[in-house]
């Protein structure tokens, strides 16, 4: 959950990686235009991340307060270079 930050005009960059800065792992993406699903900046979002056998990833942002939702597929897979893997 992510609370009390006005993400109304921000992105939400999506990373693929365990490494525990975001500059170390691939980003796949942005989540933008948000707005639209919150009522305030004081709004709980939800996140969902789904991956199906073909590996599209599918990013679901959902308001807590009003239960809008905006997603978004990021079908092509990323591929870690052998040095990015080590």
């Amino acid at each position: 959950m992510i609370k009390k930050y006005d993400l109304k005009t921000r992105n939400i960059a999506i990373y693929q990686g365990e490494r525990p800065q975001c500059h170390d792992n691939i980003l796949i993406g942005y989540m933008t235009d948000i707005g639209g699903i919150l009522s305030s900046n004081s709004d709980l979002l939800q996140i969902t991340f789904e991956i199906d056998a073909n590996g599209i990833l599918q990013v679901k942002i959902c308001s807590g307060v009003t239960s809008k939702c905006k997603s978004k597929v990021f079908s092509e897979k990323p591929h870690p270079s052998e040095e990015d893997i080590e």
